[in-house]
């Protein structure tokens, strides 16, 4: 698996059917910050990875390019 995290954060980004502006209204992070993170300028720190994951209820190893799965597997408690 080589897709890079901004290209995992576009497609899901994408895949909601939302602009950058729409998910930086929607999650508080601003444009400028997600489209320097789509296009690899920059990485989002570990906080925003699970707030991202969160809100695209996507497992964070598949937006950091683990895995192509990009299902969420539940804790073991």
């Amino acid at each position: 698996m080589n897709k890079s995290i901004g290209v995992a954060l576009r497609e899901q980004r994408e895949l909601a059917g939302l602009s950058q502006s729409a998910l930086s209204k929607k999650t508080g992070i601003p444009q400028q910050t997600i489209s320097a993170w789509e296009s690899d300028t920059n990485l989002p720190s570990i906080d925003a990875c699970i707030k991202l994951a969160d809100f695209y209820n996507v497992s964070i190893d598949y937006l950091l390019g683990v895995t192509d799965n990009s299902q969420r597997y539940p804790l073991n408690k």
